[in-house]
């Protein structure tokens, strides 16, 4: 066999590649279990502290860590003095018996079971309803929230009723948050990190073991076709092939035969071919796994998804990342399918131009994640930029931008690709 191929060394490296690869699965698990322990943990404090209720105190300031619902009894209710800018969260004056107002936050629109005690604020004569206890947490009042509660307050008596000076003596400094929950001591993000750290290294671990053991597997086969490789390769020139030499099959038995390399051997290995003294190539061809294929595809493009975000966020339009995209995607096919095709470039290749598009639009999701975070940093931000993407980029006037970055980004990753278009379009194999 070829001396340029180590089988022994390969197959150890990728044994070495497997036991490592069971250790990160290892790992992961118990990453996970440390992640469930705490989650399991922070859901009895939750449930613990859910079980208690207290009267709600608008001086009291509201923490993160509260073991206790908050509770007010509510006899009526102002309509909304302000909402978030996702119209999700809405916010109203409460009053108790005696016409005292604490500021509640409520989600979506009021239910018709709230009207009476609407009515029982804005019509005049109308009896106060039963009580009805809200139940909530205690949250701190911001800025913007006071300046909302000042005004809707004053407009709500018909006077200056308040300012922004009396507004702690008068309304103290909470309010009540009728969406969230007490959740005592836990800490579900704890939990939900290590959860995190476990399914990233489960993932890894498995792509790797997958890899391993298929490179374990490709060594074994590539070894059996060497050695036929070079069985029919003596065939062709009236060779044999024994203990991995070529013996010219018309020497006589005995100590000749034993003693003339063929001339007509063949030399190479089964990765590059086996070239012959007349210049006669002989190369083992390998079948391509198409959908390998393409997850590799996918997978070594955003590599260039990513570099393209981070010349974004510089100022410049990264179009030269397209380039990098498409080796990218290239690579990753040939890597996971075992052999670039014809086929294979062009899928990479359409890969590559949608994602270009797909890191344009990221981009943008992006600055509009960073603007809207600035009221609301949370995951419920993320998903409303996503779900009213197309509604946010036409009222902040962003398609003009979009479409201008995403034609000078398709202008310049074909520039700087061209080369590497042209020679997909004309496939040679191996010459990519």
């Amino acid at each position: 066999m070829s001396p340029a191929v180590n089988y022994a060394k390969e197959k150890r490296r990728a044994t070495t590649g497997i036991v490592a690869s069971v250790i990160v699965l290892a790992l992961s698990v118990s990453i996970g279990l440390a992640g469930w322990f705490f989650f399991l943990d922070a859901a009895a404090q939750a449930i613990k502290a859910q079980k208690n209720e207290q009267w709600f105190d608008p001086w009291e300031k509201g923490t993160q860590k509260q073991n206790s619902y908050k509770c007010w009894n509510m006899t009526g209710l102002s309509e909304e003095f302000a909402v978030d800018f996702k119209e999700t969260y809405h916010y109203y004056f409460a009053f108790d018996s005696s016409w005292n107002p604490v500021i509640v936050k409520m989600k979506g629109d009021l239910e018709e079971s709230y009207q009476p005690y609407v009515d029982a604020v804005y019509v005049e004569g109308m009896e106060f309803p039963a009580p009805r206890m809200l139940r909530g947490v205690a949250a701190p009042v911001e800025d913007e929230i006071r300046e909302f509660a000042v005004e809707g307050l004053n407009a709500l008596f018909d006077g200056q009723v308040i300012s922004e000076d009396t507004f702690e003596e008068l309304m103290g400094v909470s309010f009540l948050d009728t969406t969230r929950k007490p959740m005592g001591n836990g800490d579900f993000s704890v939990g939900a990190g290590f959860g995190m750290f476990g399914a990233v290294f489960g993932i890894v671990g498995i792509i790797c073991l997958t890899i391993n053991i298929k490179r374990r597997k490709n060594i074994g086969l590539a070894q059996q076709r060497e050695t036929e490789s070079m069985r029919q390769a003596a065939a062709w020139q009236n060779t044999a092939y024994e203990d991995g030499r070529y013996w010219d099959s018309g020497e006589p038995e005995g100590e000749a035969r034993g003693q003339r390399l063929n001339e007509y051997g063949y030399t190479g290995s089964a990765s590059e071919g086996y070239v012959n003294s007349s210049g006669v190539k002989l190369v083992p061809v390998r079948k391509s796994n198409m959908f390998l294929g393409i997850l590799g595809a996918v997978g070594g493009s955003l590599l260039g998804v990513g570099l393209w975000l981070l010349i974004s966020f510089t100022g410049f339009i990264a179009g030269f990342a397209g380039f990098v995209m498409l080796k990218c995607a290239l690579k990753g096919y040939e890597k996971f399918s075992g052999r670039l095709d014809k086929k294979g470039a062009v899928i990479s290749l359409v890969i590559a131009a949608f994602m270009v598009f797909f890191a344009n639009q990221l981009e943008y999701v992006i600055a509009l994640c960073r603007a809207f975070m600035e009221w609301d940093a949370s995951l419920d931000t993320i998903r409303y930029v996503i779900v009213n993407f197309e509604k946010l980029m036409t009222e902040t006037k962003s398609w003009g931008g979009f479409y201008m970055n995403l034609v000078i980004g398709y202008g310049l990753s074909i520039w700087s690709s061209y080369k590497v278009i042209l020679d997909i379009l004309s496939f040679k194999e191996g010459k990519l």
